[in-house]
């Protein structure tokens, strides 16, 4: 307290103190107007009254000690002075109270106490403000969820709260209720919507995507796996989901999805890495969306699904299968071992099939066969298998690696014109091999090959070999494949050490890296 307030309080107790000693001579009526005036300056008469029942069956206590009419006469001759003390005692006490003290309110909600206010008024308000804030949309009846108590107590000005603070207590306490429509799977509240009308759409539309008619489609069933009811309920306004969000939250287990933007080198595989789920996971979430296709800019839903409901759709289903044909070999001597040729193409035979197919969540989870036909049978395929014993020389018609080494030039545009084969690097005198069977058309010297063989495989193909240090066939000689034919050199015009390997086609010059593997 400061000292303004101190001198005040004294100056009451001094005023209080000089009324009851001009009054001490009228005797004991005297303290009651004493009283009266306290009423008057402190409106505290509730405490007052309580003295005077005190004062009273104390003097009458008194006087039963004292236990005899003389010495209670003598304590009465000096009564002026006892009640100056007293009535002054009593003023000081009192008006420290009243100057401390006031009437307040204890606020309890569901039993816990939340502060001390001055008014209940001001509680009152204060709530009836907090559900006028509702928005407008969730009507008018609205209720609070806990209850709310008020208990008189007296305390120090200091312990009352008011205000914004208040305010703050209050909203932390209270939840601001309505009825309300609670969709239930199996004993639990998945969500809570504002009507029942909404929470049957929301049903309804969990299972609309299975309702679509599909072709070959009969006797089909639509239910939920978990057990499903919609029950009124008293809900908090901020549980209360709008209907879109609730059937998202149902349908993925959450109602905030996780998006996914695809850009340059994703791939599904390489998405699911980084975010540490599966591939499967992306096509569950994107079930209209071909993840072996996706586009650069393309967002993808990459939120798990974990429904609170699903839906299980049994049906029949009406559909034809392939059946698959036999191919038949038959040998024959007309051709050479290794040598295959079609003699009757086959086809595929067809079946008509009646099956019974469960499904959840739109995922096939079981297929039962009912019914199979045969709508037409299949026709075998019919291959000639060569026999005969191949010619040593003779072309199998693909290419082996014709050397070992490193490439180190490749078939294409190279120093302004036209590279036609690509160049195999390795240490002079490495083993150079035929890379299919055929004729030598040309072993020898050629300007800017070096020494060269050239080999006619009789297929339309011919193989080139150049920079040779040394040949191992002549010309006309006939070559097997993987037969050693020359060695490695830098003969010609070459930078170093290398075997240039080129392949044509009816003349024509082809990457050879179509055809063989370094």
């Amino acid at each position: 307290m400061n000292s303004d307030n101190l001198n005040k309080l004294a100056d009451s107790i001094k005023s209080i103190s000089k009324k009851a000693k001009d009054v001490a001579l009228k005797g004991r009526d005297s303290l009651v107007e004493i009283i009266e005036n306290a009423k008057e300056s402190y409106g505290n008469g509730h405490m007052l009254d309580r003295f005077k029942d005190t004062y009273n069956k104390n003097t009458a206590e008194l006087k039963k000690i004292l236990g005899a009419e003389n010495k209670w006469s003598a304590l009465n001759a000096n009564k002026n002075i006892f009640y100056t003390v007293t009535a002054s005692a009593l003023i000081v006490i009192l008006a420290g109270t009243a100057y401390f003290s006031t009437l307040n309110y204890e606020v309890y909600i569901d039993g816990k106490m939340i502060g001390i206010v001055d008014k209940k008024s001001e509680v009152y308000g204060l709530v009836e403000d907090i559900k006028g804030s509702v928005p407008a949309q969730f009507g008018e009846d609205i209720k609070i969820g806990q209850s709310i108590e008020m208990k008189r107590v007296h305390v120090s000005k200091a312990q009352i709260i008011a205000g914004s603070k208040l305010e703050a207590r209050i909203r932390q306490s209270i939840d601001v209720q309505m009825d309300a429509f609670g969709i239930v799977a199996d004993g639990q509240i998945v969500t809570v919507v504002k009507s029942e009308e909404e929470a049957n759409e929301i049903l309804q539309n969990i299972k609309q995507p299975y309702e679509e008619d599909e072709e070959g489609i009969s006797n089909r069933e639509i239910d939920f796996i978990q057990e499903v009811k919609i029950e009124k309920v008293q809900a908090n306004i901020a549980d209360i989901k709008s209907s879109e969000k609730a059937l998202t939250y149902i349908a993925q287990g959450t109602d905030k999805l996780q998006t996914y933007k695809v850009k340059t080198g994703d791939s599904a595989w390489s998405i699911a890495r980084e975010l540490d789920i599966h591939v499967s996971d992306i096509e569950k979430a994107n079930p209209d969306v071909n993840v072996e296709k996706l586009q650069i800019d393309q967002q993808i839903n990459v939120t798990v699904p974990k429904p609170y409901i699903s839906v299980k759709t049994t049906q029949e289903i009406t559909y034809e299968e392939k059946i698959p044909y036999e191919v038949v070999y038959e040998d024959t001597k007309a051709m050479y071992k290794g040598d295959k040729k079609v003699k009757e193409e086959g086809y595929e035979g067809v079946k008509k099939i009646k099956a019974k197919q469960v499904k959840i969540d739109g995922v096939l989870a079981s297929t039962e066969i009912m019914q199979e036909n045969i709508v037409q049978d299949p026709k075998s395929k019919i291959v000639l298998n060569g026999i005969k014993e191949r010619p040593k020389t003779l072309a199998f018609g693909s290419f082996i690696n014709p050397t070992r080494g490193r490439l180190s030039s490749p078939f294409g545009r190279r120093w302004g014109k036209m590279h036609e084969g690509i160049d195999v690097a390795n240490s002079i005198g490495t083993p150079i091999y035929a890379a299919d069977g055929g004729k030598v058309t040309y072993s020898g010297w050629k300007n800017g090959y070096g020494k060269v063989i050239i080999i006619n495989h009789e297929n339309g193909y011919q193989t080139y070999y150049a920079h040779c240090s040394q040949l191992d066939v002549s010309n006309g000689s006939r070559v097997y494949r993987g037969q050693k034919i020359a060695a490695v050199g830098n003969t010609g015009r070459s930078t170093g050490p290398h075997l240039h390997f080129e392949v044509r086609k009816n003349g024509t010059p082809q990457n050879p890296k179509k055809y063989v593997s370094y």
